[in-house]
Formats: structure tokens, sequence, C-alpha cells
């Protein structure tokens, strides 16, 4: 589990210890505190429903409309009207698929994209492109924008000396926002620790596999403000917490667990 971090984060030129992990799904708590020991990473945030999550995210989320053609335009040199009406096309066709959606054109924004590669290639960096028509004065600024990305992911002096940049795909991507419902929020009075204890019980500590004995919380009991110290657990609704020993949880005003690990 680890390495899909790495490999989402320190493989595509970003550093993890400079991130907070939220870690969602009703087992994310027994295992993401580990993880983040492992990918030094200070902070994990689990949300009081964790568990549907994904689920309460999707029924929130924006409508958007994404539309991709590929145009393979050479930047340096092809002529950018048959880019800017793909570009144009594209915009419209979104654009009518969320008026479809009962959106007016004042609450719909659209965002132009470009799948770039050097000639040869065959893997792409998406970059972003001016709003509205490419002119002959974006060449020079989208290439330089497509090297100093390619570079800063694959590290300095590696971009391709020589060969033409390409613009394999035109997207265009059309979102219109959703209103969010209002969160809960909790008075942050804490409260000590020991009157939410629903147990000591027995487990195995799996960064050192020994058995340790350990106070167990029902989140239940828990009022936001307050801080529990690991190693320990807490058994929530639909969601269980691993703290480990060293590290400290707090629940915020919102009931999300904020572990410092």
């Amino acid at each position: 589990m680890s390495n899909a971090v790495r490999a989402i984060s320190i493989e595509r030129g970003h550093d993890p210890r400079n991130f907070a992990m939220v870690g969602y799904g009703g087992a994310s708590g027994l295992f993401a505190p580990l993880i983040c020991r492992t990918m030094g990473i200070g902070e994990l945030v689990i949300p009081g429903n964790a568990a549907v999550f994904s689920a309460y995210g999707l029924l929130w989320s924006d409508a958007v409309r994404s539309m991709v053609q590929t145009v393979n335009w050479i930047v340096p040199a092809a002529p950018l009207e048959p880019v800017n009406q793909v570009l144009a096309g594209q915009a419209e066709q979104a654009r009518e698929a969320l008026r479809a959606r009962g959106f007016s054109d004042d609450a719909i924004d659209i965002r132009y994209e470009g799948d770039f590669k050097f000639a040869g290639q065959a893997f792409e960096l998406t970059i972003p492109l001016p709003a509205g028509e490419l002119t002959d004065e974006h060449r020079g600024q989208l290439m330089q924008e497509y090297i100093s990305t390619y570079e800063r992911l694959n590290g300095p002096g590696t971009a391709w000396e020589g060969f033409p940049i390409v613009m394999l795909n035109a997207r265009v991507t059309a979102t219109a926002a959703v209103p969010r419902p209002v969160v809960q929020e909790h008075s942050p009075n804490g409260g000590a620790p020991e009157a939410a204890v629903h147990e000591r019980r027995t487990v195995v500590d799996p960064e050192r596999g020994e058995r340790t004995e350990i106070d167990v919380f029902r989140g239940e009991r828990l009022r936001a403000g307050i801080t529990i110290t690991g190693p320990s657990v807490i058994e929530d609704t639909d969601t269980t917490v691993y703290v480990p020993s060293g590290a400290t949880c707090r629940l915020d005003e919102h009931r999300y667990y904020r572990l410092a690990v």
C-alpha cells in the first residue's frame, strides 16, 4: 500500500511529506496511520463518515462533461485554425450537455487542456491551454510550460532536445457547481479521554509484533475537541481507527479524526 502512495506522489514529482493524507473507507483507519509513517506523512485525516465517504462525495459532486479529440498538432509549426475549430466545437458540446441537465450558461465553467509529448514518445502530459482561441504567441508559452512540467517530473535536463513538441489530444471540460450541504459543526469542548474508554483490550502491536494492552474508545462517546494518545483504538459506528504508539488523535469540530502520526 505504501508503494501505491509512492507511485502517485514521489514518482510524479511530489514529496509526500508536504501533504496530509485523507483516509476513507471503513477500514482505512486501521492501516493508513502506518502507511503515513512509512512515507513520512505527518498528518492523517479520517472523516467521521469514512465508510460512505465516496458515496457521499458522489451525491454532492459537481456536474462535469469532458470532451477529448485527437489532433496531433505540432506546436511549433502546424496551423492553428484546425485546433481552434476542435476546441470551439468541444466547448459547445460540453455546454450543451450541461444545459440539458438544467444549468444556465452563467453557471458553466469551461477548462481547456492538451495532452503534450515530444514527437516519438508513447506517453503524454496534460497542460492547461489558454481560454479562447490559440494564437501564434501561445506556441512558445505552451512549449515552455510543457518543458518545465516535464523536467519537474523527470529531472532537470531530461527534456528531449531537437524533438518537436506535439499536442496529441485536445480536451475541453465543462463544470457546473452543485450546491453543497451545510456540514454540522460541534462545539470543541473536549473532555477527559478517560471518560470515553470502553474497555482495555489485548491486541498485537503491528509495528513491533508484540501483544500489548490498550484502551478502546467508543466513537459515539467522544466529544469534539478531545485528544487521544496512542496506542489505542477508536471503534466508531462504521469505522475503526488505530492510533499507533507515539501518535495523537484529535476529534475536530466536524467530528473528523485528525491524527498526528
